[in-house]
Order: structure tokens, then sequence, then C-alpha cells
């Protein structure tokens, strides 16, 4: 999620800002989740927003990034947990290490 100003990004990864969230470690696990699309995808999350507002309305609506077709289905399953919408179906930082440390989880 990014607010454009003056030709550069500043990354606000943060539902917390965009919904009005109460912080919690789930909201980090989101931070989480786009960091992993980013880096995964080389696509910026909401790289077309160019103002908060138009976060703010994705975020609210409940919108995701979108995966390329062909991305990875147990990549993509894993990040859209991490994303849910409902907080608290999201996975603990503890259940996502293990599951990163699972032998082949880039492959799978």
């Amino acid at each position: 999620m990014y607010e454009k100003a003056n030709d550069s990004n500043l990354i606000v990864f943060q539902e917390v800002i965009a919904v009005e969230k109460i912080y919690d470690k789930s909201s980090d696990v989101y931070s989480f989740a786009m960091l992993c699309y980013q880096l995964l995808t080389n696509i910026e999350p909401f790289g077309d927003i160019e103002k908060l507002d138009q976060l703010k309305s994705k975020l609210k609506n409940k919108e995701r990034p979108e995966f390329p077709v062909n991305f990875n289905s147990h990549l993509k399953e894993f990040i859209e947990k991490c994303w849910n919408d409902n907080s608290k179906k999201r996975p603990s930082f503890k259940k996502i290490i293990k599951t990163i440390g699972i032998k082949n989880f880039v492959m799978l």
C-alpha cells in the first residue's frame, strides 16, 4: 500500500492506517503478506494508488492485489491466509515460521 508523493513511495503497509483498525500482531502478519506479495511477484501492492483515500476505499471494500495468472498456487494460498479479511483467521508468526520451514516450501 502506497501513498505516492513527489515521485517517491511512502510504504504504508498497515491496514491500521487505511481502515482505522486497532493495531495488533495480526496487522504485522498482514504487512508480512504484502511484503511477500511484492517480493514474489515483483509487483507493488496497490501500485496504481495515488492517494491514501483511494487505498482506504479499496481496503474498506476488502480488495487485495491480484496475482499474476501463473503464480504458484501454494504461495498464493499462503499469502491470502496472511492477509485474510478476518484478522483472527490469520496465522501467527509461529505458524508462519513453521510453514516456511517446511522443506521445499517455495516449490510446493
